[in-house]
């Protein structure tokens, strides 16, 4: 019964250090695009020929929206071509990262701050 007891202790302790660090890595769209998004999409959304990575200056917020969910939920929605499936690696590294976000906000956050009109 004590084992248990010492078990159940240590769970709850390493649950708590678990979420009180996944509660310390809250990072804004801003942050999350500059460190994750600007190799292959570029500085100003213009896209990254090199990297294969499209222009997301072009696309309304919510066209970035509806890709963003596909990509964050496995991709149901759009062809398994290989630069698809690369970018669906990125994003669970993202998320992986502590660098998650509301799909909405972070495509509101692209158009606001990149849309070529």
């Amino acid at each position: 019964m004590q084992i248990n007891k010492v078990i159940l202790l240590s769970f709850l302790g390493f649950s708590f250090v678990v979420n009180s660090y996944a509660t310390e890595l809250k990072y804004s769209n801003s942050e999350i695009y500059t460190k994750m998004c600007t190799k292959c999409h570029g500085i100003n959304a213009e896209g990254n020929p090199m990297k294969k990575g499209p222009a997301l200056n072009d696309q309304t917020a919510h066209e970035l929206e509806m890709s963003l969910y596909d990509l964050k939920n496995g991709g149901m929605n759009q062809s398994s071509g290989t630069d698809h499936d690369v970018m669906e690696h990125n994003m669970k590294k993202i998320i992986e990262k502590g660098m998650d976000y509301d799909t909405k906000e972070m495509a509101k956050y692209i158009e606001d701050r990149f849309f070529q009109k």
